[in-house]
């Protein structure tokens, strides 16, 4: 920084100049050098510098388009001067920005000058590992040997590889020559030591964070780690929280006596299993598992005894354990007969090259409910005599005995079958034997099972149009069964209620292509399973998201071929606790769709890697590798994306990538982000490790990502730090400038119906739904605004805002007065910036106030009209048959009704969902006028209880409003009661000529 450096400087106008910047240590000033002659303009005074922002955080970055080329972690800008001025850079390597934003920190909080022997951080830790030090020195003779260095920097770095220690420690033994000229080097010292463990242990990426937080040294305060948790993290953090965490972290007793945490103890916090990546809440199942099985996506495997290839792959009964034990809730082998060797008897598992006589039902009675308690689909293909059927049939009822769920024992309707209900219970897919197989040999029947493994396919196809006739199983082992299959080459038609659909993987893409909406219809109602063509001999895998896309409940896949669709398929399941059963998006099981028009934004930025070895398959290719990380979103086909980072030469130690990127979700529900870190100069292979996880387990901030390798075997020490923010689309759709309002979203229509009581209860909720719509458009205005006026970007949090404002000192007070909190500001006038930073902040206030005191009336009587309309569906739904509608007429009244129906239940999604988010920023705006001093008066003690829930005076404090909800409330229970009226005479009451100048008629409008 004293030498300078060339850094782009960035003006309004998309004017960009590159300047050379440098720190002027006598005068205390940065400087630069102008265009101009005049260069005393060209400095700016470290004692006028008021914050540095990472990132693109300032009014001129947000608006200017040429701000758009350069990386936001290259970005920084300086906030000086009365009037708040901002300095606009970009330098040229985010380590270089990282340099900028640090060193200017540290010299405007004073901590060039401030401080004092003994009482810093840095000398904190060097006591500590002095101490560490002495203890492992037994010899106590100030040297130590190699082994014992590699030995005590490896328990005091959590988790540093030996063989980056050893040759970190090799070289410094080398360069200091502790030794006789002619002899090797004997050990290090204690300054030695302390400077070799400072090298290896300490992460500038980690550092960069740590001191963004803290307030005087280099260690964060309670009071800085309770900032960074609640803003970074998203954590709601108390004091007591905060002590807990540097009690656990911080080695060194010193800094624990002063309840601060160092870059040691902040390192291992972000490396913990508290800041892993992935929610420990899912680790359990949280889905609701109280719905039919049509509406869970369930893990299937296909010819689960292999494990190897189709042809000449052996066959294990490990598969099935394996598969079992990872939350597999379909298995699938066939049985073609038994074996009497010394009167023990053994079912014969077939293969085209090995026919095993194996104990299968022992195994899955064993494992079935070993890593979750919800049904398993046992499916089986018969290929045995009447005797092995028999004694298939004994076998059963030997090894699963009351675990066995049969058809006849339901006493309830199907669609009242959940899994919830049937824990713990084995459900039976028996399928028989062709007429054809029963006079082969066995010999022949080895040849033809080799025919019918390539042709599997084509014989489905033509399974119909060749009627082939299949031996009907014995009446002993048909009853056992629960579902029935069907191979289908179309598109489903349920017959029975406990019909499986099966369909090969051509089928489904072919019937996919030509009409998905008719699948995804037909997944919503019975239970479809693809399996993969037996045209892959080598047990590949297809895309599983390409089958659940389509609302396919199982996706059958070859557990022993690890990969990329392997990978999909844990990752998808882990979603829920990793119990087989993941529940379907609202958008494929609901019977009237919910139409939602928010798209969420993900924004990741790949910090760094941690440890990472070299390639499995590298071959002669030394221990030195280059690696990347690709990102890949895997989900509905317009999410798919990717993204790649540049490549680190020659480092698997600590590889820092620090590159951000963002991926637009339309269905977030489906959604798998995977992370790969490849290596660039591959000899063999270039795979190092990868991680899947699904866009629902997400947490928020900086995490911590632990590898995988290829076969899913955890790679020790291997890890990826990231940061995670997710915001809504509407938030970075457009540009982003304070110089123009963004113009409300254009409407949406709630149609005629022309069934006269439909069209009544729609003209009556229509002006509620407007309400709604433009509250919620005006909340997220003032949102945008109130982020926009910090200067900072739009997937900024309300606690990073509160936490600038408090640092510009602006006179603003929060009071809570008749329970209702206000803003105020604190005496004298205040430069443009905090003008417009304060209107923000009260319009926020207000606005925010208003929706969870006003929306939840509005809630109330949305639901009510909706549940209104949900009755009258029935009725409408039989106007082409009862009351002689034409087929037409009567498909457009089913349509339009149908279509307001989903707009209301989106309509109330997002309602609901806004005054979860007022009330939560409310208290979030609270906790941080608390915690910076930034409250008037005295607040009550259960003001927390006050904002989530206002009394009902303040509800009904407009009286028109509560006129309007009282007069709707009654409409809605008079439609209710001459709803059985209307039913009688249809003919009298449907408009028919209203459908055909639905242009012409009142169309209510609501925002979609």
């Amino acid at each position: 920084m004293y030498t300078g450096g060339q850094l782009v400087k960035v003006r309004s106008a998309s004017r960009v100049y590159r300047r050379f910047y440098w720190l002027d240590e006598e005068k205390g000033e940065l400087r630069w050098e102008p265009s101009k002659k005049d260069s005393d303009k060209a400095r700016v005074r470290l004692s006028d510098i008021h914050e540095v922002r990472s990132g693109k955080n300032s009014e001129v970055f947000l608006s200017v388009d040429a701000a758009e080329h350069f990386p936001n972690e290259c970005a920084f800008s300086i906030v000086y001067g009365e009037e708040y001025i901002t300095l606009d850079l970009v330098a040229s390597t985010t380590e270089e920005a990282n340099i900028w934003c640090t060193g200017l920190r540290h010299l405007i909080s004073g901590l060039a000058t401030s401080a004092s022997p003994g009482d810093t951080a840095r000398e904190a830790r060097e006591k500590w590992l002095s101490d560490m030090f002495s203890a492992a020195d037994v010899n106590s003779d100030g040297f130590m040997d190699e082994n014992e260095s590699i030995q005590l920097i490896k328990s005091l770095s959590d988790g540093v590889r030996d063989n980056v220690i050893k040759t970190k420690l090799r070289e410094y033994l080398k360069s200091i020559k502790t030794g006789p000229e002619t002899d090797q080097p004997v050990g290090l010292t204690q300054p030695h030591f302390i400077e070799l463990f400072k090298d290896v242990a300490t992460r500038a990426e980690v550092y960069f964070i740590l001191v963004r937080y803290a307030s005087h040294e280099d260690a964060m305060s309670v009071d800085d780690l309770r900032s960074f948790l609640e803003i970074e993290q998203g954590i709601n953090a108390s004091p007591e929280m905060c002590l807990t965490i540097v009690a656990e972290c911080e080695p060194s007793a010193q800094l624990r006596e002063k309840r601060m945490l160092g870059i040691d103890g902040f390192t291992r916090y972000l490396t913990c299993d508290k800041c892993a990546l992935f929610n420990p809440k899912k680790r359990t199942p949280t889905q609701d598992m109280n719905r039919p099985f049509s509406h869970y996506f369930i893990s299937a495997s296909h010819n689960t005894y292999l494990i190897q290839d189709q042809l000449s792959g052996r066959t294990s009964l490990s598969c099935f354990q394996t598969v079992l034990e990872k939350g597999c809730r379909c298995v699938s082998f066939d049985v073609w007969s038994f074996v009497d060797n010394n009167n023990e008897k053994n079912l014969m598992v077939h293969h085209p090259r090995n026919n095993r006589q194996q104990a299968v039902l022992g195994i899955i009675h064993e494992h079935a409910f070993s890593s979750s308690d919800f049904p398993l689909i046992l499916v089986i293909r018969v290929r045995a005599t009447e005797s092995g059927q028999l004694y298939l049939a004994e076998q059963l009822h030997e090894y699963l005995g009351d675990s066995l769920c049969t058809a006849e024992q339901i006493n309830t309707t199907v669609a009242n079958l959940t899994p919830e209900k049937l824990k713990n219970k084995i459900l039976l897919e028996l399928s028989g034997r062709s007429q054809d197989d029963l006079n082969l040999s066995h010999r022949d029947q080895l040849a033809n099972s080799f025919i019918n493994y390539i042709t599997y396919s084509f014989a489905h196809r033509l399974t119909n149009a060749m009627q082939v006739r299949e031996t009907p199983l014995i009446p002993r082992l048909a009853k056992m069964c629960f579902f029935k299959t069907n191979i289908v080459t179309g598109i489903p038609q349920k017959k029975t209620e406990l019909e499986l659909s099966v369909m090969p993987e051509t089928v489904a893409s072919r019937v996919a292509t030509n009409n998905a909406e008719a699948l995804v219809e037909a997944g919503s109602t019975q239970i479809i399973r693809v399996e993969p063509n037996d045209s892959r001999v080598d047990c590949s895998n297809y895309n599983p998201l390409d089958v659940w896309n389509m609302g396919v409940q199982m996706a059958a896949l070859h557990f022993q071929t690890p990969g990329l669709m392997m990978d999909l398929n844990e990752g998808m399941f882990a979603a829920n606790g990793g119990c087989g059963y993941a529940l379907k998006p609202s958008i494929m099981i609901d019977s009237e769709r919910t139409i939602r028009s928010e798209v969420t934004t993900l924004h990741l930025r790949v910090i760094s890697g941690t440890d990472l070895p070299k390639p499995r398959g590298a071959g002669s290719k030394g221990s030195v590798i280059d690696p990347y990380v690709l990102i890949e979103v895997f989900g509905a086909a317009t999410d798919c994306a990717e993204h790649r980072t540049r490549t680190v030469h020659n480092c698997g130690r600590n590889p820092v990538f620090d590159e951000s990127c963002e991926f637009r979700l339309t269905v977030p529900d489906m959604a798998l982000i995977r992370f790969v870190i490849l290596d660039d100069d591959f000899i063999g292979d270039e795979f190092i490790g990868q991680y899947t996880i699904a866009h629902s387990c997400l947490l928020p901030g900086y995490r911590v990502a632990k590898l995988s390798g290829i076969f899913g075997e955890n790679l020790n020490g291997a890890s990826l730090l990231v940061h995670v923010a997710i915001s809504s689309s509407r938030e970075t759709k457009q540009k982003k400038t304070v110089l123009r309002r963004r113009p409300n979203k254009p409407m949406s229509k709630l149609r005629t119906v022309g069934f006269k009581s439909a069209d009544e209860l729609y003209k009556s909720i229509s002006q509620s739904a407007r309400e709604a719509a433009d509250l919620r458009q005006l909340h997220e205005n003032c949102t945008k605004d109130f982020k926009e006026a910090a200067g900072l970007q739009p997937v900024s949090n309300v606690k990073q805002v509160m936490k600038h404002l408090s640092g510009r000192k602006m006179p603003i007070k929060f009071r809570m007065i008749d329970n209702i909190l206000t803003m105020k500001l604190d005496g004298g006038q205040l430069p443009e910036h905090g003008r417009k930073s304060a209107q923000s902040t009260d319009a926020l206030v207000n606005t925010n106030r208003k929706l969870t005191i006003t929306g939840p009336v509005l809630l109330v009587k949305m639901e009510a009209a909706l549940t209104q309309a949900t009755e009258l569906s029935e009725t409408i739904e039989s106007l082409g048959s009862v009351d002689g509608l034409k087929s037409k007429k009567a498909s457009k009244v089913h349509e339009n009704h149908a279509w307001n129906c989903r707009l209301l239940r989106g309509q109330i999604e997002l309602l609901r969902t806004a005054i979860e988010v007022a009330a939560t920023q409310l208290i979030q705006i609270v906790e941080c006028a608390i915690q910076y001093d930034m409250v008037q008066g005295e607040l009550p003690d259960a003001w927390r209880e006050i904002i989530l829930n206002p009394s009902p005076n303040d509800q009904f404090n407009d009286k028109k409003l509560g006129q309007r909800y009282n007069t709707n409330k009654f409409s809605l229970r008079g439609l209710h009661r001459t709803l059985s009226a209307d039913s009688t005479a249809l003919g009298r009451s449907l408009l028919p000529k209203s459908l055909k100048r639905s242009s012409k008629s009142s169309v209510q409008d609501s925002t979609s």
